[in-house]
C-alpha cells in the first residue's frame, strides 16, 4: 500500500488529473449515475417550454446551447436506430412473465460509438430514449420557450433584504460571495444569527460501534472524559473568538447555545449536576455565555439543555431588545426566593419551553420573569407531564401570564392537575380586564371527560377566542359542540380530537358516539366558523365497485387478467371518491365553513376546501392523504409588548 501511495504521488499533476477523469468517466457508465444526468438534460428542455422553476436560470443562451445538443443527440440516435431490428420476448420478473423488447444492430460498432460519444449506459433500453425524445418534441411543438426576464439583481433591494433575512447563515454567505452588491447586503445578516454547541460524538475516535463495545469500562470513561475536555475547549474557543471581535457582537440578533451531551454520559464521567466535577467543568462555560450576553443586544435567545443561572437571566433582562425566549430541555434549580430577586424580562413577548425530564415541579415559577408574554408554548411529555405548583402558596398571584397572553399551546398536563390548571385560568380571568386569549390549544394523551371539558370551556368564557383546539377529549357527545358554541359563537377554527379510551394516546381516526349527520346541525350556532377538523373515523376513505365481476363470472381466464402494474389503473377507474357530500352536509348548517378535515396524527386522511364564486356558486375540492393545515399557529410579531 505504501509503495502504491508513493508511486501515485510521484506522478505529475497532469497525469493524476487524467487518471481521475478516466475514473470519473468509468463511474458515469453506471446507470444509477447516467439516468439522472440524461433525465435532467431532457427535463431541462421541457422546463423551458412549460416554465418550470430552474435555479440555474431560464436564459436564452442556455436554452440555445441545450437545444443544439438535443438536436445533435436526436440526429445521432435516429441514424443509429436505422441499423437496428426490434424483437419482442418474454422474461420472468419476480414471478411474473413480462413482455420485453430487444434491439439487434447489424453493425454493433455503431451503437457502441454512439454510447461512447454521449457517455451513455448500455443498461438503458433504446425505448427509454425514444420516449424522452418524444416528450421533448411534444413540448417543443406545443408552446414556445419561456425565458427568464428578471435576475436576482433585478429585484428591488427590499426583496434582497427579505431573502437574506430568511435564509440560513451559510446560504447568506454563499449569496454574498457572488457579487459586490449582494455582499454589501449580506454583511448585515452574516453575523446576525449565531449558534454555539458543546458537541458530543459517541463514536469519535472509534472505527465503529463494535470497537466501542470491546473497550473496558476504564478505557471508555477515560475516552469520554477526554472528549468532554476537548468539547469544552472548543466551546470556549468559539466564545473567545466572539468576544475578541466587536463587529459580530454588535450585529448579532439571535444566539443559540446548545449542549449535545446526554445526561447518561454526563453521569458516567461525573460532570452532571450535583457531582463533584460539575463546577470545574461547567462554570467556565456558563461564565463565557454570561459574558457574551452582557455585550450583545438580542431579539431571540435559545438555550438547549443548558442550565439557567441568575447572571444569565439578569443579562437577558437587561438587554431591553429581547422578544423571543426558547428554552429546550432545560434544567432549572432556581428557588422561588432567588427568582423573586431577579429583574423581569418585560420586552419578551414569545416564550417557548420544552419540559426537561429532570425539571422541578415548580418550573412554571419562571413565568414570573416574563410579565408581558403574549405567546406561550409549553411542551411536556406523557412520561414527564407538566405540574401546577402547589407550594409555596400564592403561585396563581406570582405567575399570572393571562393578563397579557394572547396565544397559548400546552402539551401534556398531568391529569391530576387539570383542575389546578383550570383554576389558574379562572384566577387569571378574574384579575384585570379578563382574558385576552385568541388562540388556545390543549393536547393530552389521556382524554378529558365531560366535566373537565365543560369546566375548561367555562373558564375560557371571557376570552375573545378565534382558534380553539382540544386534542384529547374522552367525551364526545353532541352537547360538546353546544357548549363550545354557546361560549364562543364567533369562533373561526375548531379542532376536536377524541381519545376512544385511555389506551389510545395518539391522534388517529376513532369511532365517535354519533354519526356525521347528527353532529353537523350542532355547528349551526357558530357564526364565523371557517375551519373544522376532527378525527372522526372515515374508513374506508373510498369504495370500489365490482369492476372485475365479468372476470369472476368467466373464471378469471389467464388471457384476460391484466398485468399487476395495471391492476391499480383498473381500481382507480372504477373507484368511488364521492365524499363531497360530507362537506355539503356540514355546509348546509354552517354557511361560513371553508375547510373540513378528518385527521390522522398531524395530517388528514380526508379534507375539503370550499370555495365560493362571485356568482354564489359553491365549488368543493377534496384532498386525500395530503398535508393540510388545520390550526394556524405562530408567534406574535417581534414588536414591543403592549
Amino acid at each position: 500500500m505504501d509503495m502504491r501511495r508513493a508511486e501515485f504521488f510521484s506522478q505529475s499533476g497532469e497525469h493524476r488529473l487524467s487518471e481521475f477523469r478516466k475514473e470519473l468517466e468509468t463511474n458515469f457508465e453506471s446507470s444509477s449515475i447516467v439516468v439522472p444526468r440524461v433525465e435532467r438534460f431532457f427535463e431541462t428542455l421541457v422546463g423551458f417550454h412549460k416554465g418550470y422553476l430552474d435555479l440555474t436560470g431560464r436564459h436564452q443562451r442556455r436554452y440555445e446551447s441545450h437545444l443544439r445538443r438535443f438536436m445533435a443527440f436526436v440526429t445521432d440516435f435516429y441514424l443509429v436506430m436505422q441499423h437496428a431490428t426490434r424483437s419482442a420476448y418474454e422474461q420472468q420478473v419476480d414471478g411474473e412473465v413480462m413482455e420485453m423488447t430487444r434491439y439487434d444492430f447489424s453493425t454493433p460498432s455503431f451503437i457502441k460509438g454512439f454510447m461512447q460519444k454521449w457517455r451513455l449506459s448500455p443498461d438503458i433500453n433504446e425505448d427509454w430514449y425514444a420516449t424522452r425524445i418524444k416528450k421533448v418534441m411534444k413540448a417543443l411543438a406545443k408552446m414556445p420557450p419561456k425565458f427568464q426576464k428578471l435576475c436576482l439583481l433585478d429585484l428591488p433591494p427590499e426583496l434582497h433584504y427579505h431573502i437574506m433575512r430568511h435564509a440560513a447563515t451559510e446560504d447568506v454567505r454563499r449569496l454574498g460571495a457572488t457579487c459586490r452588491v449582494l455582499r454589501e447586503i449580506s454583511i448585515s445578516f452574516i453575523y446576525e444569527r449565531r449558534e454555539v454547541t458543546l458537541k458530543f460524538d459517541l463514536l469519535r475516535n472509534y472505527g465503529g460501534s463494535a470497537q466501542l463495545l470491546d473497550m473496558s469500562e476504564e478505557e471508555a470513561r477515560a475516552n469520554l472524559h477526554q472528549q468532554a475536555q476537548d468539547a469544552q475547549a472548543k466551546f470556549l474557543s468559539e466564545i473567545d473568538l466572539l468576544l475578541a471581535h466587536e463587529e459580530p457582537l454588535r450585529r448579532m440578533r439571535s444566539l443559540s447555545v446548545k449542549d449535545a451531551w446526554i445526561s447518561v454520559v454526563k453521569e458516567r464521567i461525573g460532570i452532571n449536576a450535583g457531582s463533584q466535577g460539575y463546577d470545574d467543568y461547567w462554570q467556565p462555560i456558563l461564565r463565557g455565555i454570561e459574558e457574551v450576553l452582557r455585550r450583545v443586544r438580542l431579539t431571540r435567545f435559545q438555550s438547549v439543555s443548558f442550565g439557567l443561572t441568575p447572571p444569565i437571566l439578569t443579562a437577558l433582562a437587561q438587554m431591553g431588545t429581547l422578544r423571543r425566549l426558547q428554552l429546550n430541555d432545560f434544567p432549572s434549580q432556581l428557588s422561588v426566593e432567588v427568582l423573586a430577586t431577579l429583574p423581569r424580562m418585560s420586552s419578551v413577548v414569545n416564550v417557548s419551553w420544552v419540559y426537561h425530564r429532570d425539571a422541578q415541579d415548580d418550573i412554571l415559577e419562571l413565568l414570573a420573569l416574563t410579565p408581558c408574554v403574549r405567546c406561550l408554548i409549553i411542551t411536556a411529555f406523557r412520561d414527564t407531564p407538566l405540574y401546577i405548583p402547589e407550594s409555596p402558596a400564592g403561585f396563581f398571584q406570582r405567575c399570572n401570564p393571562f393578563r397579557t397572553l394572547e396565544r397559548l399551546y400546552i402539551c401534556e398536563i398531568s391529569m391530576e392537575d387539570i383542575h389546578q390548571f383550570i383554576a389558574w385560568i379562572r384566577t387569571g380571568a378574574s384579575t384585570g380586564n379578563g382574558l385576552r386569549l385568541t388562540h388556545f390549544k390543549l393536547e393530552m394523551s389521556r382524554g378529558l371527560d365531560r366535566t373537565q371539558i365543560v369546566s375548561l370551556v367555562d373558564a375560557l368564557e371571557s376570552a375573545p377566542l378565534r382558534i380553539l383546539a382540544l386534542e384529547g377529549i374522552l367525551y364526545a357527545g353532541l352537547d360538546v359542540f353546544d357548549c363550545v358554541a354557546e361560549k364562543f359563537p364567533r369562533l373561526e377554527a375548531l379542532t376536536l380530537v377524541r381519545r376512544e379510551n385511555w389506551l389510545q394516546t395518539e391522534t388517529k381516526p376513532c369511532v365517535w358516539p354519533h354519526t356525521t349527520w347528527e353532529y353537523a346541525p350542532h355547528l349551526a350556532r357558530f357564526q364565523c366558523l371557517k375551519y373544522f377538523a376532527w378525527n372522526f373515523c372515515m374508513e374506508p376513505a373510498f369504495a370500489t365497485t365490482a369492476w372485475d365481476l365479468p372476470l369472476m363470472e368467466s373464471g378469471y381466464p389467464e388471457h384476460s387478467i391484466p398485468f399487476p402494474s395495471r391492476w391499480n389503473d383498473a381500481v382507480e377507474e372504477h373507484s368511488c371518491f364521492e365524499w363531497k357530500c360530507l362537506a355539503r352536509l356540514f355546509l348546509v348548517h354552517c354557511k361560513t365553513l371553508e375547510h373540513l378535515a378528518f385527521l390522522h396524527r398531524t395530517s388528514p386522511v380526508l379534507a375539503f376546501d370550499i370555495q365560493r364564486g362571485l356568482d354564489g356558486k359553491i365549488d368543493i375540492i377534496s384532498h386525500q392523504w395530503e398535508m393540510f393545515v388545520v390550526l394556524p399557529r405562530g408567534l406574535v410579531s417581534d414588536v414591543a409588548a403592549t
